[in-house]
């Protein structure tokens, strides 16, 4: 929201960058969640699986989280287009 007066060509490609990270960045969580649930009990004592499956549910949280504030950007950037178009046709 701060670069809504940007060149709409800055605020485009800011935009996008930021979704594209925020989905590089639920992707790495995904991963790492997935790691963590490939862990079977025969590879680790039973006090070390049940660290593992928290810090499975907390990748899992923070992907959920992730998912949460890519639909508030892109939200944000439909919202910016909306007023670019109307501003334009004004």
């Amino acid at each position: 929201k701060q670069q809504w007066h940007a060149p709409t060509v800055v605020t485009n490609s800011r935009y996008y960058q930021a979704v594209r990270h925020l989905h590089e960045a639920a992707h790495h969580w995904s991963r790492a969640a997935f790691s963590l649930d490939s862990l079977l009990p025969s590879d680790l004592d039973p006090a070390a699986l049940e660290r593992a499956r928290l810090l499975s549910r907390i990748a899992h949280t923070q992907q959920a989280r992730l998912w949460v504030l890519i639909e508030e950007v892109r939200a944000d950037g439909e919202t910016w287009h909306a007023q670019q178009d109307t501003e334009v046709s004004a």
